[in-house]
């Protein structure tokens, strides 16, 4: 199963980019500063390693996290999964941060 823009709402597109347009400028709302830490201090390769089984696991993790209304909802979604699971999400979103800004870096080249 993949997972496409098309089946997720508008609202909640719209708040995914606006929390990735915020952790672009460094204020990180969904992951406190220790989370971040933790996930980053774990000696599990980065996001790019991860097996193909992985990556199916990544995106069913951003469905969920799309899929939580607001930004408490979001919160909790997180709290509510493994820390195995916390981490390979976090990661993910950092990659998606960090290619986002060295795309916005090219453009302005």
């Amino acid at each position: 199963m993949s997972i496409t823009l098309e089946s997720f709402g508008e609202f909640n597109l719209q708040q995914i980019e606006y929390l990735l347009a915020q952790s672009v400028k460094g204020l990180h709302l969904l992951f406190d500063k220790e989370l971040i830490k933790q996930a980053f201090t774990q000696p599990k390769n980065g996001i790019m390693d991860f097996e193909q089984e992985d990556r199916q696991k990544i995106q069913n993790l951003f469905a969920g996290l799309i899929e939580s209304t607001s930004l408490g909802d979001k919160k909790g979604y997180l709290k509510n999964l493994s820390s195995e699971d916390q981490e390979i999400l976090i990661k993910a979103y950092f990659h998606i941060v960090e290619n986002t800004i060295k795309n916005s870096l090219k453009l302005t080249h």
